[in-house]
């Protein structure tokens, strides 16, 4: 698993959800993509804001 996906899920957790599951699809697939599978249950502005908080976590160009 990459160290990308390692800063997410930590950062999920820290933020009360609950993973529970984590894989790929494809063995040898470039990128490698990983789906999560995670889940809280709260105001749904916190839960976005939780979100953006992992997600900043990649590489990815988030905004905001």
């Amino acid at each position: 698993m990459s160290e990308e996906v390692e800063k997410v899920a930590s950062a999920m957790r820290m933020s009360g959800f609950k993973i529970t599951g984590l894989h790929n699809h494809e063995i040898d697939e470039e990128p490698n993509f990983w789906y999560m599978h995670a889940f809280k249950v709260g105001d749904p502005l916190d839960l976005a804001s939780s979100i953006h908080f992992a997600l900043r976590k990649t590489g990815s160009d988030i905004k905001g």
